[in-house]
C-alpha cells in the first residue's frame, strides 16, 4: 500500500466532550469521588511512588460517572465543508466591526449539527440544535466547550514554534 493510499484510508479521531446530565446527590458523590481520586493519583506521582493503585481508584470512579453523564464525539469534517460553511455564515456589518470572522447565531448550530455525533442516529439538524439552544438543554460553557473543540478539531493551521534563538 503506499503512502496515499494509507493517508487516504486512515479515519481522523473524533473528540470526546462530556456533558453532565444528573445534578442530584448520587451524582454529586460521583463526580467528589472522581476528584478525590484524581488528587491520589497527583499526590502518588508528586511523591515518586507507583501509582497503579490511585490510578485503578480513578478509572473505577470514572465508569461510575456513565450514568451521570452523555458523551458526545465532534468529528473533523472535510476542508471544503469547513470552508463552506464560513462561507455560508459570514459575519453581520457589526460583528465585522468587532472582528468576528462568522456569524455566531447561524455558524454555532451549522457547525454543531456537521461536527457533533456525525453519521451516528444521534446527529442532530441544524434546526434541532437551534430548538435544543433556544430551549436552554445545554448551558453556555457546555456549548461553548462544544463549538470551540468542533473549532479545534478542524483547526488547519500550522503550528508554529519559535525558539529562542
Amino acid at each position: 500500500m503506499t503512502r496515499r493510499e494509507r493517508l487516504r484510508a486512515r479515519r481522523l479521531p473524533s473528540t470526546p466532550v462530556t456533558v453532565r446530565t444528573d445534578f442530584g446527590e448520587a451524582a454529586d458523590a460521583a463526580f467528589a469521588g472522581v476528584g478525590a481520586a484524581e488528587q491520589k493519583v497527583f499526590e502518588a506521582r508528586a511523591a515518586g511512588v507507583p501509582v497503579a493503585a490511585a490510578q485503578a481508584e480513578l478509572d473505577k470512579a470514572r465508569a461510575g460517572l456513565e450514568a451521570f453523564v452523555e458523551v458526545l464525539q465532534v468529528h473533523p469534517i472535510p476542508p471544503r465543508e469547513y470552508d463552506d460553511l464560513l462561507t455560508k455564515h459570514p459575519p453581520t456589518a457589526e460583528q465585522q466591526k468587532q472582528g468576528q470572522i462568522w456569524n455566531l447565531a447561524t455558524f454555532g448550530p451549522a457547525l454543531l449539527a456537521a461536527c457533533v455525533d456525525r453519521g451516528t442516529d444521534d446527529q442532530l439538524s441544524e434546526a434541532e440544535w437551534v430548538e435544543d439552544i433556544d430551549a436552554g438543554v445545554y448551558a453556555p460553557g457546555e456549548l461553548t466547550r462544544l463549538l470551540q473543540t468542533c473549532i479545534d478539531v478542524n483547526d488547519r493551521a500550522p503550528d508554529v514554534q519559535v525558539g529562542k534563538g
